[in-house]
């Protein structure tokens, strides 16, 4: 049988880059359609693969680049064909390559990690709502698919779509003595997520946690965050590493803030590897995926009031730890071979 997997991009390594892995692993001969491809921008076992892209590889460069030329997506998908010769296509999708046009004679599965669509540049603004609507309708028009999550389910309005949750790889985040040496004044801050916050949201949560006798430290992209780094120096930002790097870091705190809206909680749950608790933006998809024990489930306004109530959490490190190993990548791998086998 021959396979096909789809993705949205290869152009940076996240989260939906190990599940890609993980499912390539499976198939050992399956090529890759992707709508845009920099070589040598994602290092690993996926570059080794056969990879099919659109135009838009020509034109961009990262995702913000994608974001830019958001309004091509839909003639780009249309126009990367995958042809009969497939028998089973797989989609990876964080809301786009599901869209990509194939054979009708092809059967296929559509795996919806999440809908993060591009954005990040002013030009993807006009272009939003029409890519939303055309993500959508490309998903209805699905036969078979499968979503991460029961909460983005409920988004999706598919309150009934089966369910396969991520795996999530645990090595870089032990649970060890060495990483709570890591910086000195062990477990004197918060690491927040910069993702998902504007500069003014930054700031009042250094303010907020600075109220409570305690530090922050921003750790993920923040190229967004240039107005709040003007007031509060380089050294609230720890900038966007490597899981060897991030590791250490993240054992080191008290405890980790992610208010991002994401498919998947990657950033709580490598804070809750190492012991950690965390607070987390209060939405379906955290709700489904991540239980009380040691997270705090809040909206931006009330994040003191979260903040509060882990300050006096006492739970064993390893109970945290727990949270994290819900989710190993053979299991993710047998199931997604499985539903490719109802299909």
């Amino acid at each position: 049988m021959k396979v096909a997997v789809t993705c949205d991009s290869i152009l940076e390594r996240d989260h939906s880059t190990s599940l890609l892995e993980t499912i390539l692993a499976a198939y050992p001969e399956a090529d890759v359609y992707t709508l845009a491809h920099v070589p040598g921008k994602v290092l690993g076992p996926v570059e080794s693969r056969r990879i099919h892209s659109s135009f838009l590889s020509h034109l961009v460069k990262d995702k913000r680049d994608l974001a830019k030329y958001s309004f091509w997506i839909p003639s780009a998908a249309k126009k990367l064909f995958i042809p009969c010769s497939v028998d089973l296509v797989i989609d990876v999708s964080n809301g786009l390559s599901h869209g990509i046009s194939r054979c009708e004679k092809s059967k296929s599965m559509t795996y919806i990690y999440g809908l993060a669509l591009p954005q990040g540049h002013w030009a993807a603004l006009p272009f939003r709502d029409a890519l939303v609507r055309w993500s959508r309708g490309q998903l209805l028009a699905k036969k078979f698919a499968v979503a991460s999550s029961q909460g983005l389910g409920q988004e999706l309005g598919l309150p009934n779509i089966p369910v396969i949750a991520p795996s999530f790889e645990l090595g870089e985040f032990p649970l060890s003595p060495e990483h709570r040496e890591f910086l000195p004044g062990k477990r004197d801050f918060w690491a927040i997520h910069a993702l998902g916050l504007s500069s003014r949201q930054a700031i009042n949560l250094v303010r907020v946690l600075e109220n409570l006798g305690e530090k922050a430290i921003f750790a993920g992209p923040d190229h967004h965050l240039t107005k709040a780094k003007e007031p509060l120096g380089e050294d609230y930002f720890f900038g966007q590493r490597c899981d060897g790097e991030l590791g250490p870091f993240l054992a080191s705190g008290r405890g980790a803030i992610d208010l991002s809206r994401s498919p998947f909680p990657t950033f709580a749950l490598k804070a809750l590897a190492l012991g950690r608790p965390v607070v987390v933006a209060d939405n379906p998809v955290n709700r489904s995926l991540l239980r009380p024990l040691g997270v705090a489930f809040t909206g931006i306004e009330d994040t003191p009031n979260a903040i509060k109530g882990i300050l006096g959490l006492q739970v064993p490190a390893d109970k945290l730890r727990a949270q994290a190993m819900r989710f190993p990548p053979l299991k993710f791998k047998s199931e997604i071979i499985r539903a490719a086998q109802q299909v």
